[in-house]
Protein backbone atom coordinates (compact mmCIF):
# COMPACT_ATOMS: atom_id res chain seq x y z
CA UNK A 1 0.00 0.00 0.00
CA UNK A 2 0.92 3.61 -0.09
CA UNK A 3 3.34 4.75 2.46
CA UNK A 4 0.18 8.31 2.36
CA UNK A 5 -2.43 4.98 4.36
CA UNK A 6 -2.13 4.90 7.99
CA UNK A 7 -4.21 2.60 10.35
CA UNK A 8 -6.71 5.66 10.20
CA UNK A 9 -9.84 4.72 7.53
CA UNK A 10 -9.71 6.32 4.63
CA UNK A 11 -13.20 8.39 5.12
CA UNK A 12 -14.73 11.66 4.88
CA UNK A 13 -14.54 12.97 7.76
CA UNK A 14 -10.73 11.31 9.10
CA UNK A 15 -8.94 13.46 6.16
CA UNK A 16 -9.95 16.93 4.57
CA UNK A 17 -10.37 16.76 0.80
CA UNK A 18 -6.87 17.88 -0.17
CA UNK A 19 -5.57 14.81 1.89
CA UNK A 20 -8.22 12.34 0.43
CA UNK A 21 -6.82 13.97 -3.11
CA UNK A 22 -3.12 13.16 -2.37
CA UNK A 23 -3.92 9.55 -1.09
CA UNK A 24 -5.53 8.73 -4.38
CA UNK A 25 -2.56 10.48 -6.66
CA UNK A 26 -0.57 8.07 -4.12
CA UNK A 27 -1.73 4.73 -6.11
CA UNK A 28 0.27 3.72 -9.13
CA UNK A 29 -1.80 4.22 -12.26
CA UNK A 30 -1.20 0.44 -13.09
CA UNK A 31 -5.07 -1.05 -14.17
CA UNK A 32 -4.00 -0.49 -18.24
CA UNK A 33 -3.02 -4.47 -19.89
CA UNK A 34 -0.98 -5.21 -22.14
CA UNK A 35 -0.49 -8.44 -24.13
CA UNK A 36 3.24 -9.71 -24.76
CA UNK A 37 4.49 -13.17 -26.18
CA UNK A 38 5.08 -15.52 -22.96
CA UNK A 39 8.50 -17.33 -22.73
CA UNK A 40 8.87 -21.00 -22.55
CA UNK A 41 7.59 -23.37 -19.74
CA UNK A 42 10.80 -24.24 -18.16
CA UNK A 43 11.66 -26.16 -14.72
CA UNK A 44 15.13 -26.88 -13.06
CA UNK A 45 15.91 -29.31 -9.95
CA UNK A 46 19.24 -30.10 -7.93
CA UNK A 47 19.30 -33.04 -5.95
CA UNK A 48 21.97 -34.71 -3.76
CA UNK A 49 21.86 -37.24 -0.70
CA UNK A 50 24.73 -39.69 0.66
CA UNK A 51 25.02 -41.70 3.93
CA UNK A 52 28.25 -42.38 6.00
CA UNK A 53 28.76 -45.34 8.37
CA UNK A 54 29.80 -44.49 12.10
CA UNK A 55 31.39 -47.56 13.41
CA UNK A 56 29.52 -51.17 12.79
CA UNK A 57 25.90 -50.34 13.98
CA UNK A 58 25.85 -46.16 13.53
CA UNK A 59 24.90 -44.35 10.06
CA UNK A 60 24.07 -40.90 9.23
CA UNK A 61 22.90 -40.06 6.27
CA UNK A 62 20.99 -36.84 4.52
CA UNK A 63 19.47 -35.87 1.32
CA UNK A 64 18.68 -32.19 -0.26
CA UNK A 65 16.88 -30.74 -3.31
CA UNK A 66 16.51 -27.25 -5.07
CA UNK A 67 13.52 -26.55 -7.28
CA UNK A 68 12.42 -23.74 -9.78
CA UNK A 69 9.75 -23.63 -11.80
CA UNK A 70 7.80 -21.03 -14.02
CA UNK A 71 4.94 -21.38 -16.29
CA UNK A 72 2.48 -19.49 -18.49
CA UNK A 73 -0.90 -20.43 -19.39
CA UNK A 74 -3.91 -19.11 -20.53
CA UNK A 75 -7.42 -20.81 -19.81
CA UNK A 76 -10.25 -20.05 -21.47
CA UNK A 77 -13.68 -19.74 -19.32
CA UNK A 78 -17.46 -19.68 -19.38
CA UNK A 79 -19.13 -18.65 -16.50
CA UNK A 80 -23.19 -18.65 -16.70
CA UNK A 81 -25.32 -17.69 -13.60
CA UNK A 82 -29.25 -18.30 -13.30
CA UNK A 83 -31.86 -18.12 -10.69
CA UNK A 84 -35.62 -19.35 -10.81
CA UNK A 85 -36.36 -16.32 -13.14
CA UNK A 86 -33.32 -16.98 -15.84
CA UNK A 87 -29.67 -15.79 -16.45
CA UNK A 88 -28.31 -13.10 -14.09
CA UNK A 89 -24.91 -12.80 -16.17
CA UNK A 90 -23.92 -14.75 -19.23
CA UNK A 91 -19.59 -14.19 -19.91
CA UNK A 92 -16.85 -15.76 -21.62
CA UNK A 93 -13.44 -14.46 -20.81
CA UNK A 94 -9.81 -15.74 -20.17
CA UNK A 95 -7.18 -15.69 -17.47
CA UNK A 96 -3.90 -15.28 -18.20
CA UNK A 97 -0.93 -16.84 -15.27
CA UNK A 98 2.48 -16.68 -14.57
CA UNK A 99 3.15 -19.02 -11.95
CA UNK A 100 6.18 -19.40 -10.37
CA UNK A 101 7.64 -22.35 -7.74
CA UNK A 102 11.03 -21.58 -5.78
CA UNK A 103 11.13 -24.60 -3.25
CA UNK A 104 14.01 -26.22 -1.34
CA UNK A 105 14.73 -29.44 1.16
CA UNK A 106 16.95 -31.16 3.55
CA UNK A 107 16.73 -34.04 5.17
CA UNK A 108 19.06 -36.01 8.21
CA UNK A 109 18.66 -38.80 9.81
CA UNK A 110 20.87 -40.62 12.11
CA UNK A 111 20.82 -44.42 13.04
CA UNK A 112 22.49 -45.72 16.15
CA UNK A 113 22.20 -48.95 18.17
CA UNK A 114 20.86 -50.48 15.44
CA UNK A 115 16.91 -50.12 16.43
CA UNK A 116 16.79 -46.10 16.78
CA UNK A 117 16.65 -43.89 14.27
CA UNK A 118 16.30 -39.74 14.84
CA UNK A 119 15.43 -37.50 11.85
CA UNK A 120 15.42 -33.92 10.81
CA UNK A 121 13.06 -32.85 8.25
CA UNK A 122 12.98 -29.33 6.62
CA UNK A 123 11.35 -28.02 3.85
CA UNK A 124 10.43 -24.49 2.58
CA UNK A 125 8.09 -23.96 -0.25
CA UNK A 126 7.25 -20.31 -2.24
CA UNK A 127 4.86 -20.08 -5.37
CA UNK A 128 3.74 -16.67 -6.60
CA UNK A 129 0.71 -16.29 -8.82
CA UNK A 130 0.40 -12.87 -11.28
CA UNK A 131 -3.48 -13.53 -12.84
CA UNK A 132 -5.06 -11.27 -15.39
CA UNK A 133 -8.70 -12.60 -16.37
CA UNK A 134 -10.53 -10.99 -18.36
CA UNK A 135 -14.49 -11.77 -19.15
CA UNK A 136 -17.03 -10.51 -21.19
CA UNK A 137 -21.01 -10.55 -21.21
CA UNK A 138 -24.39 -9.75 -20.45
CA UNK A 139 -25.13 -8.45 -17.03
CA UNK A 140 -28.57 -9.40 -16.95
CA UNK A 141 -29.56 -7.97 -13.53
CA UNK A 142 -28.94 -4.26 -14.68
CA UNK A 143 -29.65 -5.15 -18.19
CA UNK A 144 -25.79 -3.97 -19.40
CA UNK A 145 -23.37 -5.74 -21.13
CA UNK A 146 -19.80 -5.73 -19.08
CA UNK A 147 -16.08 -6.03 -19.50
CA UNK A 148 -14.51 -6.83 -16.48
CA UNK A 149 -10.99 -7.03 -15.87
CA UNK A 150 -9.13 -8.29 -12.46
CA UNK A 151 -5.46 -8.56 -11.70
CA UNK A 152 -3.77 -10.47 -8.63
CA UNK A 153 -0.93 -11.06 -7.55
CA UNK A 154 -1.03 -13.65 -4.66
CA UNK A 155 2.61 -14.78 -3.03
CA UNK A 156 2.29 -18.03 -0.82
CA UNK A 157 5.17 -18.90 1.52
CA UNK A 158 5.31 -22.62 4.09
CA UNK A 159 8.17 -23.25 5.94
CA UNK A 160 8.10 -26.63 8.27
CA UNK A 161 10.68 -28.33 10.71
CA UNK A 162 9.99 -31.76 11.73
CA UNK A 163 12.00 -33.83 14.65
CA UNK A 164 11.22 -37.28 14.24
CA UNK A 165 12.29 -40.48 16.45
CA UNK A 166 12.00 -44.01 16.25
CA UNK A 167 13.25 -46.71 18.84
CA UNK A 168 12.73 -50.02 19.34
CA UNK A 169 13.55 -52.07 22.60
CA UNK A 170 14.07 -55.45 23.06
CA UNK A 171 11.86 -55.44 26.61
CA UNK A 172 8.53 -56.91 26.36
CA UNK A 173 8.72 -59.19 23.49
CA UNK A 174 9.74 -56.12 21.85
CA UNK A 175 8.66 -52.52 22.81
CA UNK A 176 8.25 -49.57 19.73
CA UNK A 177 8.18 -45.85 20.63
CA UNK A 178 7.74 -43.14 17.99
CA UNK A 179 7.55 -39.60 18.47
CA UNK A 180 7.32 -36.44 16.10
CA UNK A 181 7.54 -32.74 16.95
CA UNK A 182 6.97 -30.48 14.36
CA UNK A 183 6.84 -26.17 13.73
CA UNK A 184 5.23 -25.11 10.44
CA UNK A 185 4.06 -21.17 9.16
CA UNK A 186 2.66 -20.34 6.19
CA UNK A 187 1.55 -17.22 5.12
CA UNK A 188 -0.37 -15.40 1.87
CA UNK A 189 0.36 -11.59 0.52
CA UNK A 190 -2.01 -10.48 -1.84
CA UNK A 191 -0.96 -7.07 -2.53
CA UNK A 192 -3.05 -4.62 -4.67
CA UNK A 193 -5.51 -6.98 -6.24
CA UNK A 194 -7.61 -4.24 -8.73
CA UNK A 195 -10.99 -4.93 -10.47
CA UNK A 196 -12.51 -2.39 -12.91
CA UNK A 197 -15.69 -3.10 -15.20
CA UNK A 198 -16.90 -1.32 -18.82
CA UNK A 199 -20.46 -1.17 -19.49
CA UNK A 200 -23.02 -0.17 -21.67
CA UNK A 201 -26.62 -0.88 -22.39
CA UNK A 202 -27.75 -4.06 -22.97
CA UNK A 203 -30.17 -2.95 -25.59
CA UNK A 204 -27.62 -0.32 -27.22
CA UNK A 205 -24.81 -2.12 -29.00
CA UNK A 206 -23.43 0.68 -30.97
CA UNK A 207 -22.89 3.00 -27.73
CA UNK A 208 -19.52 3.63 -26.33
CA UNK A 209 -18.22 1.78 -22.85
CA UNK A 210 -17.76 3.28 -19.95
CA UNK A 211 -16.48 3.12 -17.02
CA UNK A 212 -18.58 2.17 -14.01
CA UNK A 213 -16.50 4.88 -11.53
CA UNK A 214 -18.69 3.41 -8.77
CA UNK A 215 -16.61 2.21 -5.25
CA UNK A 216 -17.61 -1.27 -5.20
CA UNK A 217 -16.94 -1.88 -8.84
CA UNK A 218 -13.18 -0.14 -9.45
CA UNK A 219 -11.19 -1.59 -6.49
CA UNK A 220 -7.59 -2.31 -4.91
CA UNK A 221 -7.44 -4.77 -2.83
CA UNK A 222 -4.53 -5.74 -0.06
CA UNK A 223 -4.76 -8.92 2.34
CA UNK A 224 -1.91 -10.67 4.49
CA UNK A 225 -2.59 -14.00 6.59
CA UNK A 226 -0.12 -15.63 8.52
CA UNK A 227 -0.53 -18.91 9.85
CA UNK A 228 1.79 -21.01 12.97
CA UNK A 229 1.23 -25.11 13.96
CA UNK A 230 2.39 -26.72 16.25
CA UNK A 231 2.49 -30.60 16.49
CA UNK A 232 3.79 -33.20 19.18
CA UNK A 233 2.83 -37.16 18.84
CA UNK A 234 3.92 -40.33 20.47
CA UNK A 235 2.94 -43.94 19.64
CA UNK A 236 4.00 -47.06 21.92
CA UNK A 237 3.86 -50.39 20.77
CA UNK A 238 4.63 -53.74 22.43
CA UNK A 239 3.85 -57.60 22.87
CA UNK A 240 3.24 -58.93 26.00
CA UNK A 241 3.16 -62.54 25.00
CA UNK A 242 5.46 -65.01 23.55
CA UNK A 243 3.14 -65.23 20.85
CA UNK A 244 3.40 -62.55 18.43
CA UNK A 245 -0.21 -63.09 17.25
CA UNK A 246 -1.81 -63.25 20.51
CA UNK A 247 -2.26 -59.47 20.94
CA UNK A 248 -0.52 -56.66 20.29
CA UNK A 249 -1.16 -53.53 22.55
CA UNK A 250 -0.32 -49.86 21.28
CA UNK A 251 -1.30 -46.12 22.77
CA UNK A 252 -0.63 -43.03 22.08
CA UNK A 253 -1.09 -38.73 22.18
CA UNK A 254 -0.99 -35.69 19.93
CA UNK A 255 -1.40 -32.12 20.63
CA UNK A 256 -1.53 -30.16 17.90
CA UNK A 257 -1.83 -26.11 17.86
CA UNK A 258 -2.97 -23.63 14.87
CA UNK A 259 -3.48 -20.16 15.28
CA UNK A 260 -3.95 -17.46 12.18
CA UNK A 261 -4.03 -13.37 11.78
CA UNK A 262 -5.96 -12.21 8.93
CA UNK A 263 -5.86 -8.34 7.84
CA UNK A 264 -7.39 -7.04 4.80
CA UNK A 265 -8.03 -3.44 3.19
CA UNK A 266 -10.12 -2.35 1.06
CA UNK A 267 -10.58 1.19 -1.44
CA UNK A 268 -13.23 1.71 -3.90
CA UNK A 269 -12.93 5.03 -6.32
CA UNK A 270 -16.12 6.94 -6.99
CA UNK A 271 -17.43 9.94 -9.03
CA UNK A 272 -18.12 13.02 -6.66
CA UNK A 273 -20.69 15.34 -7.51
CA UNK A 274 -19.73 18.95 -8.78
CA UNK A 275 -17.72 18.38 -12.10
CA UNK A 276 -18.90 19.05 -15.74
CA UNK A 277 -20.72 15.90 -16.67
CA UNK A 278 -19.99 15.99 -20.36
CA UNK A 279 -16.31 16.39 -19.64
CA UNK A 280 -16.40 13.68 -17.07
CA UNK A 281 -18.15 10.87 -19.75
CA UNK A 282 -16.24 11.92 -22.52
CA UNK A 283 -13.25 10.66 -20.25
CA UNK A 284 -14.78 7.80 -19.17
CA UNK A 285 -14.85 6.30 -22.43
CA UNK A 286 -11.24 6.13 -22.29
CA UNK A 287 -8.78 3.79 -21.55
CA UNK A 288 -8.60 3.30 -18.15
CA UNK A 289 -4.79 4.49 -17.49
CA UNK A 290 -6.36 7.49 -19.57
CA UNK A 291 -9.25 8.07 -16.83
CA UNK A 292 -6.79 7.96 -13.56
CA UNK A 293 -4.31 10.35 -15.09
CA UNK A 294 -3.46 12.76 -12.04
CA UNK A 295 -5.50 16.07 -13.47
CA UNK A 296 -8.79 13.34 -13.07
CA UNK A 297 -8.10 12.65 -9.37
CA UNK A 298 -9.52 15.63 -7.79
CA UNK A 299 -12.52 16.50 -5.09
CA UNK A 300 -15.10 17.26 -7.94
CA UNK A 301 -14.39 13.92 -10.15
CA UNK A 302 -12.46 11.00 -8.62
CA UNK A 303 -12.08 10.31 -4.99
CA UNK A 304 -10.92 7.43 -3.04
CA UNK A 305 -12.69 5.89 -0.45
CA UNK A 306 -12.24 3.55 1.70
CA UNK A 307 -14.87 -0.08 1.66
CA UNK A 308 -13.03 -1.88 4.36
CA UNK A 309 -15.15 -3.25 7.00
CA UNK A 310 -14.99 -4.31 10.42
CA UNK A 311 -15.45 -8.27 9.04
CA UNK A 312 -12.17 -7.68 6.77
CA UNK A 313 -9.98 -9.39 9.32
CA UNK A 314 -10.13 -11.81 12.13
CA UNK A 315 -7.57 -13.79 14.59
CA UNK A 316 -8.50 -17.50 14.95
CA UNK A 317 -6.77 -20.10 17.36
CA UNK A 318 -7.19 -24.09 17.65
CA UNK A 319 -6.24 -26.98 19.70
CA UNK A 320 -6.20 -30.34 20.35
CA UNK A 321 -5.33 -32.74 22.25
CA UNK A 322 -5.95 -36.56 21.90
CA UNK A 323 -5.14 -40.08 23.40
CA UNK A 324 -5.80 -43.63 22.10
CA UNK A 325 -5.75 -47.30 23.07
CA UNK A 326 -5.74 -50.15 20.76
CA UNK A 327 -5.85 -54.25 20.92
CA UNK A 328 -4.96 -56.17 17.96
CA UNK A 329 -5.26 -59.99 18.47
CA UNK A 330 -6.10 -63.28 17.01
CA UNK A 331 -9.30 -64.50 18.86
CA UNK A 332 -9.27 -68.64 17.98
CA UNK A 333 -7.20 -69.57 14.87
CA UNK A 334 -9.38 -67.66 12.30
CA UNK A 335 -10.59 -64.75 13.87
CA UNK A 336 -8.85 -61.42 13.80
CA UNK A 337 -9.99 -58.80 16.39
CA UNK A 338 -8.60 -55.11 16.31
CA UNK A 339 -10.41 -52.64 18.27
CA UNK A 340 -9.64 -49.49 20.10
CA UNK A 341 -10.53 -45.46 20.81
CA UNK A 342 -9.52 -42.74 20.83
CA UNK A 343 -10.09 -39.58 23.02
CA UNK A 344 -10.20 -35.82 22.06
CA UNK A 345 -10.69 -32.82 23.27
CA UNK A 346 -10.78 -29.87 20.88
CA UNK A 347 -11.28 -26.14 21.45
CA UNK A 348 -11.94 -23.61 18.19
CA UNK A 349 -11.67 -20.00 18.48
CA UNK A 350 -12.10 -16.92 16.66
CA UNK A 351 -12.77 -13.53 17.01
CA UNK A 352 -13.97 -10.93 14.59
CA UNK A 353 -16.66 -8.38 13.64
CA UNK A 354 -20.05 -8.38 11.53
CA UNK A 355 -20.21 -5.76 8.76
CA UNK A 356 -22.02 -3.35 11.12
CA UNK A 357 -18.69 -3.88 13.63
CA UNK A 358 -21.04 -6.17 16.32
CA UNK A 359 -18.55 -8.14 17.81
CA UNK A 360 -18.66 -12.21 16.62
CA UNK A 361 -16.42 -14.46 18.80
CA UNK A 362 -16.54 -18.14 18.06
CA UNK A 363 -15.91 -20.34 21.29
CA UNK A 364 -16.15 -24.09 20.20
CA UNK A 365 -15.29 -27.02 22.91
CA UNK A 366 -15.85 -30.45 21.77
CA UNK A 367 -14.59 -33.77 23.77
CA UNK A 368 -15.33 -36.48 21.78
CA UNK A 369 -14.91 -40.59 21.57
CA UNK A 370 -14.07 -42.14 18.77
CA UNK A 371 -14.33 -45.79 18.76
CA UNK A 372 -13.18 -48.61 16.12
CA UNK A 373 -13.69 -52.17 15.64
CA UNK A 374 -12.32 -54.30 13.16
CA UNK A 375 -13.11 -58.29 12.92
CA UNK A 376 -11.66 -60.44 10.25
CA UNK A 377 -12.94 -63.63 9.67
CA UNK A 378 -10.56 -66.39 8.01
CA UNK A 379 -12.56 -68.20 6.19
CA UNK A 380 -9.29 -69.87 4.31
CA UNK A 381 -5.83 -68.54 3.26
CA UNK A 382 -7.24 -66.86 0.27
CA UNK A 383 -10.86 -66.01 1.52
CA UNK A 384 -11.63 -63.15 4.29
CA UNK A 385 -15.17 -62.05 5.49
CA UNK A 386 -14.59 -58.38 7.22
CA UNK A 387 -16.71 -56.14 9.29
CA UNK A 388 -15.97 -52.43 10.51
CA UNK A 389 -17.22 -49.59 12.06
CA UNK A 390 -15.31 -46.54 13.06
CA UNK A 391 -16.38 -42.86 14.49
CA UNK A 392 -14.53 -39.79 12.89
CA UNK A 393 -14.99 -36.07 12.77
CA UNK A 394 -14.52 -33.07 10.51
CA UNK A 395 -13.61 -30.06 11.79
CA UNK A 396 -14.42 -26.50 9.88
CA UNK A 397 -11.47 -25.04 8.49
CA UNK A 398 -10.75 -21.53 9.44
CA UNK A 399 -11.88 -19.89 6.41
CA UNK A 400 -14.95 -21.74 6.72
CA UNK A 401 -16.21 -19.51 9.97
CA UNK A 402 -14.54 -16.34 8.99
CA UNK A 403 -17.30 -13.63 8.47
CA UNK A 404 -14.48 -12.24 5.71
CA UNK A 405 -16.45 -11.63 2.35
CA UNK A 406 -14.04 -11.97 -0.36
CA UNK A 407 -14.45 -11.42 -4.21
CA UNK A 408 -13.33 -14.86 -5.90
CA UNK A 409 -12.10 -13.70 -9.34
CA UNK A 410 -11.93 -16.78 -10.98
CA UNK A 411 -15.43 -18.21 -9.78
CA UNK A 412 -16.95 -14.54 -9.91
CA UNK A 413 -18.71 -15.28 -6.78
CA UNK A 414 -18.17 -13.33 -3.22
CA UNK A 415 -16.85 -16.14 -0.48
CA UNK A 416 -17.91 -15.45 2.69
CA UNK A 417 -17.89 -17.87 6.23
CA UNK A 418 -20.15 -18.77 8.74
CA UNK A 419 -19.15 -18.46 12.30
CA UNK A 420 -22.07 -21.01 13.61
CA UNK A 421 -20.33 -23.92 11.83
CA UNK A 422 -20.25 -26.81 13.80
CA UNK A 423 -17.61 -30.24 13.36
CA UNK A 424 -19.45 -33.18 12.00
CA UNK A 425 -19.37 -37.29 13.29
CA UNK A 426 -19.93 -39.43 10.90
CA UNK A 427 -20.46 -43.15 11.63
CA UNK A 428 -18.91 -45.51 9.38
CA UNK A 429 -20.25 -48.93 8.73
CA UNK A 430 -18.34 -51.52 6.30
CA UNK A 431 -18.90 -55.09 5.17
CA UNK A 432 -16.70 -56.49 2.96
CA UNK A 433 -15.83 -60.06 1.33
CA UNK A 434 -12.50 -60.68 -0.32
CA UNK A 435 -10.93 -64.30 -2.02
CA UNK A 436 -7.29 -63.97 -3.53
CA UNK A 437 -7.39 -66.51 -6.72
CA UNK A 438 -3.86 -66.01 -6.97
CA UNK A 439 -0.57 -64.25 -6.17
CA UNK A 440 -1.83 -59.90 -6.25
CA UNK A 441 -5.22 -61.18 -7.65
CA UNK A 442 -7.98 -59.79 -5.32
CA UNK A 443 -11.97 -60.15 -5.68
CA UNK A 444 -13.52 -58.45 -3.16
CA UNK A 445 -17.27 -57.07 -3.00
CA UNK A 446 -18.74 -54.27 -0.10
CA UNK A 447 -21.14 -53.05 1.11
CA UNK A 448 -21.39 -49.92 3.53
CA UNK A 449 -23.33 -47.46 5.21
CA UNK A 450 -22.15 -43.80 7.02
CA UNK A 451 -24.68 -41.84 8.97
CA UNK A 452 -23.64 -37.77 9.25
CA UNK A 453 -24.24 -35.36 12.28
CA UNK A 454 -24.33 -31.76 11.32
CA UNK A 455 -22.56 -32.22 7.70
CA UNK A 456 -20.90 -29.29 6.12
CA UNK A 457 -21.82 -28.34 2.94
CA UNK A 458 -20.77 -25.56 0.64
CA UNK A 459 -23.71 -23.23 -0.46
CA UNK A 460 -24.65 -20.48 -2.78
CA UNK A 461 -27.01 -17.07 -2.05
CA UNK A 462 -28.01 -14.23 -3.66
CA UNK A 463 -26.06 -11.01 -1.68
CA UNK A 464 -27.46 -7.59 -0.94
CA UNK A 465 -25.21 -6.52 -4.32
CA UNK A 466 -26.82 -9.06 -6.41
CA UNK A 467 -23.46 -11.31 -6.36
CA UNK A 468 -23.54 -14.95 -6.26
CA UNK A 469 -22.26 -15.66 -2.52
CA UNK A 470 -20.75 -18.98 -1.65
CA UNK A 471 -20.78 -19.96 2.23
CA UNK A 472 -21.24 -22.81 3.82
CA UNK A 473 -23.75 -24.35 6.51
CA UNK A 474 -24.64 -27.30 8.36
CA UNK A 475 -27.43 -29.37 7.71
CA UNK A 476 -28.90 -31.13 9.85
CA UNK A 477 -28.27 -35.26 9.15
CA UNK A 478 -27.18 -37.18 6.26
CA UNK A 479 -26.63 -41.19 4.79
CA UNK A 480 -24.61 -42.76 2.47
CA UNK A 481 -25.64 -46.56 1.63
CA UNK A 482 -23.52 -47.64 -1.23
CA UNK A 483 -22.07 -51.64 -2.38
CA UNK A 484 -18.48 -52.01 -3.92
CA UNK A 485 -17.16 -54.36 -6.69
CA UNK A 486 -13.26 -54.50 -7.27
CA UNK A 487 -11.07 -56.83 -9.21
CA UNK A 488 -7.77 -57.32 -9.36
CA UNK A 489 -6.54 -59.82 -11.95
CA UNK A 490 -3.66 -60.92 -13.98
CA UNK A 491 -4.54 -61.65 -17.78
CA UNK A 492 -1.51 -64.36 -17.98
CA UNK A 493 -4.80 -67.19 -18.08
CA UNK A 494 -5.35 -65.57 -21.74
CA UNK A 495 -2.27 -66.50 -23.00
CA UNK A 496 1.29 -66.59 -22.49
CA UNK A 497 1.22 -63.42 -24.67
CA UNK A 498 -0.63 -61.70 -22.06
CA UNK A 499 1.45 -62.86 -18.80
CA UNK A 500 3.02 -59.47 -18.21
CA UNK A 501 -0.59 -57.92 -18.00
CA UNK A 502 -2.97 -57.55 -15.32
CA UNK A 503 -6.29 -55.54 -15.02
CA UNK A 504 -7.87 -53.34 -12.36
CA UNK A 505 -12.04 -52.42 -12.02
CA UNK A 506 -13.43 -50.34 -9.12
CA UNK A 507 -17.07 -49.91 -9.45
CA UNK A 508 -18.87 -47.94 -6.55
CA UNK A 509 -22.93 -47.08 -6.50
CA UNK A 510 -23.63 -44.37 -4.01
CA UNK A 511 -27.89 -44.07 -2.37
CA UNK A 512 -26.83 -40.35 -0.38
CA UNK A 513 -29.91 -38.71 1.46
CA UNK A 514 -30.24 -35.11 3.34
CA UNK A 515 -32.65 -34.79 6.70
CA UNK A 516 -33.11 -31.35 7.57
CA UNK A 517 -34.29 -29.37 10.34
CA UNK A 518 -37.98 -30.12 11.19
CA UNK A 519 -38.29 -26.84 13.27
CA UNK A 520 -38.93 -24.48 10.01
CA UNK A 521 -35.24 -22.87 11.06
CA UNK A 522 -33.94 -24.17 7.39
CA UNK A 523 -33.68 -22.17 4.18
CA UNK A 524 -32.25 -24.58 2.00
CA UNK A 525 -33.97 -24.65 -1.54
CA UNK A 526 -34.76 -28.48 -1.49
CA UNK A 527 -36.05 -30.66 1.06
CA UNK A 528 -34.67 -34.17 -0.82
CA UNK A 529 -31.51 -33.64 -2.41
CA UNK A 530 -28.05 -35.80 -2.03
CA UNK A 531 -25.17 -34.89 0.36
CA UNK A 532 -23.02 -31.84 -1.42
CA UNK A 533 -20.18 -33.30 -3.11
CA UNK A 534 -21.18 -36.77 -2.87
CA UNK A 535 -21.67 -38.72 -6.29
CA UNK A 536 -24.09 -41.78 -7.00
CA UNK A 537 -21.73 -43.94 -8.79
CA UNK A 538 -17.71 -43.95 -9.03
CA UNK A 539 -15.73 -46.34 -12.23
CA UNK A 540 -12.55 -46.89 -12.11
CA UNK A 541 -10.79 -49.05 -14.70
CA UNK A 542 -7.27 -49.92 -15.37
CA UNK A 543 -4.75 -52.20 -17.78
CA UNK A 544 -1.37 -52.44 -16.42
CA UNK A 545 1.50 -54.03 -18.06
CA UNK A 546 5.03 -54.60 -16.19
CA UNK A 547 8.10 -56.24 -17.65
CA UNK A 548 11.07 -55.96 -14.50
CA UNK A 549 13.29 -57.36 -16.90
CA UNK A 550 12.87 -54.48 -18.90
CA UNK A 551 12.37 -52.45 -15.73
CA UNK A 552 9.25 -51.07 -18.33
CA UNK A 553 5.87 -50.08 -16.68
CA UNK A 554 2.63 -48.90 -18.59
CA UNK A 555 -1.14 -48.29 -17.36
CA UNK A 556 -4.04 -46.86 -19.34
CA UNK A 557 -7.10 -45.98 -16.51
CA UNK A 558 -10.09 -44.87 -16.81
CA UNK A 559 -12.20 -42.50 -14.43
CA UNK A 560 -16.04 -41.39 -14.51
CA UNK A 561 -17.16 -39.59 -11.59
CA UNK A 562 -21.13 -39.27 -11.47
CA UNK A 563 -23.05 -36.15 -11.11
CA UNK A 564 -22.82 -34.34 -7.81
CA UNK A 565 -24.29 -31.24 -6.10
CA UNK A 566 -21.00 -28.58 -5.97
CA UNK A 567 -23.07 -25.86 -4.60
CA UNK A 568 -26.47 -26.14 -2.85
CA UNK A 569 -28.83 -23.51 -3.82
CA UNK A 570 -30.46 -21.22 -1.21
CA UNK A 571 -33.67 -19.03 -1.98
CA UNK A 572 -34.27 -18.50 -5.79
CA UNK A 573 -30.97 -20.10 -6.85
CA UNK A 574 -30.99 -23.53 -7.61
CA UNK A 575 -28.40 -25.71 -6.73
CA UNK A 576 -24.88 -26.06 -8.55
CA UNK A 577 -24.48 -29.65 -10.42
CA UNK A 578 -21.24 -30.70 -11.39
CA UNK A 579 -21.62 -33.44 -14.24
CA UNK A 580 -20.10 -36.23 -15.22
CA UNK A 581 -17.15 -36.37 -17.51
CA UNK A 582 -14.74 -38.90 -18.83
CA UNK A 583 -11.06 -39.07 -18.15
CA UNK A 584 -8.46 -41.24 -19.63
CA UNK A 585 -4.30 -41.72 -18.42
CA UNK A 586 -1.97 -43.27 -20.33
CA UNK A 587 1.29 -43.54 -18.20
Amino acid sequence: MPSTINETPVLRGNYTNAELQQIGLSFKNDWNTESTTAPINGSIKFTMGDNYGLGEENLIGYIASFDYASATTNIARERNFYDYSGARYLYNGVTYNNGVMLSGLLNLSYKFGGTNKISFKNMYNRTSDDETTLFKGDYRYADQYREITSLRFVERTLNTHQLIGEHFLDVLNGFSWDWQGSYSSSAMNEPDARRYVYSRDIQSPNDPLRFQLDQSLATRYYGELKDNDYNFLTNFSTRPFDNQQLLKISFGGLYNKKDRNFDARIFGFRNNPGGNFLQEDSTLQLSVDRIFQPENINPSFISLTEITHPSDSYEAYQQVAAGYLMFDAMMFTSLRFVAGARFEYSEQKLDSYTTTNQAINVDDYYRDWLPSINLTYIINPNMNLRFGFNKTLARPEFREIAPFTYFDFIANELVKGNPDLVRTLVDNYDLRFEIFPGAAELLAVSVFYKYFRNPIERTLSASSSNEPTRSYANAETAQNIGAELEVRKGLGFIGNVFTDFSAVANITVIRSEVQFATDGQSSYQQSNRPLQGQANYIVNVGLYYDDFDLGLNSSLTYNRVGERIDEVGYADIGNTIEEPFDLIDFN
